[in-house]
């Protein structure tokens, strides 16, 4: 990709705009797209941006805000030099990367063992089912961690940050999405229309369009059964700190909106997640700036909403002496659904973990801790994702 110089923004090195490209593709493409003309966060357009300022920018960068922008700096996972730069790069256009399409991509493939190769029978001694497959984000690889014994089967290089592992009904291959309880109708945010699209799958149309709270992040979301409402999908936000429940039942007249909204903690949320044997509801906050919400949850007694939510110290409970992000993130049950794994997420150079919580006491249970658990992430049970358990 090539430097595009634009002559109303403060001057930059051509290495200097080698370095910002590679942290905006690793660290800010992801929510402002590739040309950061706007996804789940805002456009950065040069119009946008130059009137804005470089020191303006700088500490938006540096302390984020309780929208979902995380503190770079201020959280170590960006120096004073690196926030200095990107301020400045963002007000130049956004590179273009080159086109690389389907045929580019086949081009690279390669089979490893062939289908009719690969094994007909079971040829480990582990419990697959309740193996998470965790996402090591900054070193591009997936840890495959035992949910019994809590250690590290194996470390599987990926070349690049996977953004969620998920085996279907096959057991072999990888998708996302978020159904409701029904399996009928798919659930995925307009993040910045503060809406969640219903597909309805079996139809193959749209089926409703529903106003939410700001900045809409539910991952998969959550189903669970609503003393009064029945069946509801929730979906929790970037942009502030409320959870909307959703009724997915399009013959009830208040199908398919939002029946009740939940107060959280804060803004910055990216995961939401019930199961069908538990009684609670987790929302984390990782993107949010405050350390003390970035670096916790909340869990929702499901027959008693009204009465607010419980917070679980889980940093705390990490006990990690590395400064660092430390951001608590992706609640995800084990296949008995009697536990819930978070991400204790910290900088690259710093020490990470995986806090494991009994959902019946909601009290500590485990600490993994390995130096080889370099800023986990998603996780994700296999019996859970290849059934569609959430």
């Amino acid at each position: 990709m090539y430097q595009s110089k634009n002559p109303k923004a403060p001057p930059m090195t051509q290495v200097e705009f080698d370095v910002a490209r590679e942290i905006h593709f690793e660290r800010c493409a992801g929510c402002h797209g590739v040309l950061r003309k706007e996804a789940t966060g805002r456009a950065l357009t040069p119009d946008l941006t130059q009137d804005k300022g470089t020191d303006y920018l700088k500490v938006f960068i540096a302390c984020g805000s309780p929208a979902g922008m995380p503190n770079w700096q201020t959280s170590g996972e960006m120096t004073e030099n690196e926030v200095d730069l990107m301020a400045r790069c963002i007000q130049h256009d956004a590179p273009v990367p080159p086109e690389f399409g389907m045929a580019d991509m086949k081009a690279t493939w390669k089979v490893i063992v062939p289908p009719a190769q690969r094994p007909k029978r079971k040829m480990n001694s582990h419990n697959i089912a309740n193996i998470l497959s965790t996402t090591l984000r900054d070193t591009g690889e997936v840890a495959l961690i035992d949910g019994d014994t809590k250690k590290i089967i194996n470390i599987v290089s990926t070349g690049y940050a996977v953004h969620i592992s998920r085996t279907s009904a096959s057991g072999r291959y990888l998708h996302d999405g978020g159904w409701d309880a029904s399996k009928r109708y798919f659930m995925v945010a307009a993040n910045n229309s503060n809406k969640i699209a219903a597909i309805d799958a079996k139809a193959g149309k749209l089926q409703a369009l529903i106003d939410v709270g700001k900045t809409p992040h539910p991952g998969r979301g959550a189903n669970f059964k609503h003393p009064k409402f029945g069946p509801v999908w929730a979906t929790s936000h970037l942009g502030d700190e409320t959870i909307s429940l959703i009724i997915t039942d399009p013959k009830r007249k208040d199908g398919f909106k939002v029946v009740q909204t939940l107060q959280g903690q804060g803004g910055g949320s990216l995961f939401i997640k019930a199961h069908p044997r538990s009684q609670h509801l987790y929302v984390d906050t990782p993107l949010n700036p405050d350390p003390a919400i970035s670096q916790s949850v909340v869990v929702f007694d499901i027959r008693h909403l009204d009465k607010g939510y419980t917070v679980l110290p889980i940093a705390e409970w990490a006990d990690l002496k590395d400064d660092g992000a430390k951001r608590v993130v992706q609640p995800e049950f084990n296949k008995a659904g009697d536990e819930v794994w978070f991400a204790f997420w910290s900088a690259k150079n710093k020490q990470s973990a995986i806090v494991v919580v009994d959902d019946k006491t909601l009290k500590l249970k485990a600490v993994i801790k390995d130096l080889k658990l370099i800023t986990p992430t998603g996780k994700f049970n296999v019996w859970n994702t290849q059934h569609d358990v959430y």
